[in-house]
This record gives C-alpha cells, sequence and structure tokens, in this order.
C-alpha cells in the first residue's frame, strides 16, 4: 500500500528537553515504514545498519516498503552479538558513510536489537557532528529499552557502554511481529528490561507479568501490545524528567545492571545475554535490599519467581566473584569511588543508595556465584 497517510497511529511521543519524537508499536509496522518516514519529512537515502540475522529475517521487507515510497537505501551489516559494539565497529561505519557521501541531511537507520542501535546511534551522533538516526527495534529487550531515551555508546575491553554519547532519535518504530522471530532465550532477555519497568516503578506492570506469564510468552496480540506499550511508555516519561541523569530519576532504570553489566564483562559478553545477566543483576539488588532491611523477603521472593516463570536465571554459579567485584569498580555508576545502587523498599518503590556495605555487597555475588 503506497500511502501518504499511513493507518497506523504512535503510541506516544517523548518530549526530551534536547529533542521530541513519535514512538510506535504496533504489529506490522514494517510494512508502512516507508509511508511513516515519508510524513515524517525523511527524504533522500537512508543508510540502514543492520546485524547480518536481523537483516535475512526483515531486510527485505524494510526495502520493499522504502522502495514503495521512493525512498532509495544503502545497507552496512555487521556480524551479530555485544562483541561487535566496539570503537573498530564503529570506524567501519564511519568509513563506509564517508565513501557513500552521507550527508547531515541523510538519515540513518538502526534495524535490530539494542547492540545496533546503541551502535548506529553512537555513529550518528559523531558522523559529521551529528546527523539524524531511526530506531528500528526488532527485539523486544531494545524495544522496551534500548531504542528510546538516547543513550548510544560501544564497549572497551574494560567495560561496557564506556564511550558514548546521549543523542536522543528522530523516531522509534516497533513492529511487534518481529518478536515472533525470537528464539525463546532472546524473549526471555527481553521481559527483564520490562519486568525491571515494573519493579521500580509500576507495581501494576509487575502484577500483569506475574498473572500472565504463560500469555505473554506466547505473545498474544492484544494483551502483549499493551504491556510492550505501557513498559515503553515508562522509559520515555522518566527520559523527559532526566534526560542525561542528572536528577538521579534515569539511574532507577539501571536497576540490576551494575552486576548485570559486570557478569557480562567478565564472560567477555559470551555467556549471558543483557536481559539475562539484568536477571541475576536484579535478584541480586533484590538481596541486598533485604540485606539492608528495606525489602521484604516476600517481595524477593515474588519477583524471583516471576523471572524463573519466563525462563530468566537467577544465579550465576562457576563465575569468579572477585572478578565480578572488579568489574564493578568500573561501572559508570561510580562516583567519588562509591558505587551508586539503585534498591527497592517494595515492588514498585526503588531509591539510589551510595551507602551499602561493601561486605554485603561482597557477601551477595558470593552467594550467586556459589
Amino acid at each position: 500500500m503506497d500511502s501518504k497517510e499511513p493507518s497506523m497511529k504512535p503510541a506516544f511521543s517523548v518530549d526530551a528537553p534536547s529533542s521530541q519524537y513519535l514512538v510506535y508499536a504496533e504489529n506490522g509496522l514494517l510494512d508502512e515504514l516507508g509511508s511513516i518516514l515519508k510524513t515524517q519529512g525523511i527524504d533522500g537515502t537512508v543508510y540502514i545498519i543492520s546485524d547480518a540475522n536481523v537483516w535475512s529475517s526483515h531486510g527485505e521487507q524494510v526495502v520493499t516498503s522504502l522502495n514503495r515510497n521512493k525512498l532509495e537505501s544503502r545497507v552496512f551489516t555487521v556480524e551479530a552479538g555485544e562483541a561487535t559494539k566496539n570503537l573498530s565497529t564503529a570506524n567501519q561505519l564511519y568509513e563506509w558513510l564517508a565513501s557513500e557521501r552521507c550527508e547531515r541531511k541523510n538519515t540513518l537507520l538502526a534495524l535490530g536489537g539494542g547492540m545496533i542501535g546503541d551502535l548506529t546511534g553512537f555513529v550518528a551522533a559523531s558522523f559529521l557532528r551529528g546527523i539524524p538516526f531511526i530506531q528500528i527495534p526488532t527485539s523486544l529487550s531494545a524495544m522496551v529499552d534500548a531504542s528510546i531515551g538516547g543513550k548510544t555508546a560501544v564497549n572497551l575491553s574494560s567495560g561496557k557502554n564506556l564511550v558514548g554519547a546521549f543523542y536522543q532519535p528522530k523516531l522509534v518504530l516497533a513492529d511487534l511481529n518481529t518478536l515472533k522471530t525470537l528464539p525463546a532465550r532472546e524473549l526471555a532477555s527481553g521481559w527483564a528490561e520490562a519486568i525491571k519497568h515494573g519493579l521500580i516503578l509500576d507495581s501494576s506492570l509487575f502484577y500483569m507479568f506475574e498473572e500472565n506469564h504463560n500469555r505473554l510468552i506466547n505473545l498474544e496480540p492484544d494483551l502483549t501490545r499493551s504491556v510492550v506499550q505501557r513498559s515503553m511508555e515508562i522509559k520515555g516519561k522518566i527520559v523527559e524528567q532526566d534526560e542525561k541523569e542528572t536528577t538521579g530519576l534515569r539511574m532507577l532504570l539501571n536497576y540490576g545492571h551494575t552486576i548485570g553489566h559486570a557478569l557480562e564483562s567478565v564472560t567477555n559478553y559470551s555467556s549471558f545475554l543483557h536481559g539475562e545477566a539484568v536477571s541475576v543483576g536484579m535478584v541480586a539488588a533484590g538481596k541486598i535490599s533485604v540485606s539492608m532491611g528495606i525489602l521484604s523477603n516476600k517481595d524477593l521472593d515474588r519477583y524471583t519467581t516471576v523471572l524463573t516463570n519466563y525462563g530468566l536465571p537467577t544465579a550465576c554459579p562457576g563465575i569468579d566473584p572477585d572478578s565480578v567485584l572488579d568489574a564493578i569498580r568500573m561501572d559508570k555508576k561510580v562516583k567519588d569511588k562509591k558505587i551508586n545502587w539503585i534498591l527497592l523498599t517494595e515492588i514498585g518503590q526503588s531509591f539510589v543508595s551510595s551507602t551499602v556495605d561493601d561486605r554485603v555487597v561482597q557477601d551477595t555475588i558470593k552467594d550467586l556465584c556459589s
């Protein structure tokens, strides 16, 4: 359907201080991609960055929709996996864009999961000192978390996301049909980020996860759309209020990520999917909260059960606890050599603390690694 007016409407908008943009989350959006881009005033050549796996599943559909709306495209695919998200790959993309004579008026399009979104956004923020980019997340984790908020980055060998920029996308388009192509493990990884939003800020969203795990695991369309849109909107509202993590509110989104990022780093991004590592990290943060007497064992048991029901790990046996502790000290949230921990007082209520005793952290990590 070649249409100037796409039939699908945005779910909500993000009104961040530096940029305002629409977020779409529906089934079948890839077929309307070209017409939506046209309504947003995007013209000329679109430079698509994707990974080989995603491109084989969705590339033809994307190009067909762009062609139908007279939008030219160029494509660069990279190897799938977090290990690709580095300065070397970014440099390859800079050289490609330069050879293609990409201009500031052109648009980059990130087609893939969180890795592709982070990498493309970082390149967009820095090439020609900034060109527009669009997020088309194809993984659940990218939809509910990474695609919204403008955090772009690449990894260094010493830690995850250490080189990056805050740079908002021009548009976010999440086609929920792409979730049907994900392996069960990848889908579970995405549910971890969405469950996190319920844990830190919205007990009613957590309750939906608690009561409906079979329906959500099977991607029942209406319920999936409702939960994904709600989770994306929670992320968007936080970004509006604290775009660059200056008030502490946005830091709440890092619940489970301090230990989660450390686990990814010490295993060279090869043992855990991002959401799996965050799941273990959320259990760790819950245990720390219980040890400090601020969260009940009942609430920790409730959400550990939910994570298990979605096929997520809640421990990391066999990992060296000392290497995890070393990686935590490289975390971006370290300030004046103190780690900012996100802790829970109850499901749906969270806060930032820099007063967690080192011994509590050590004992918690040893427990999870044993």
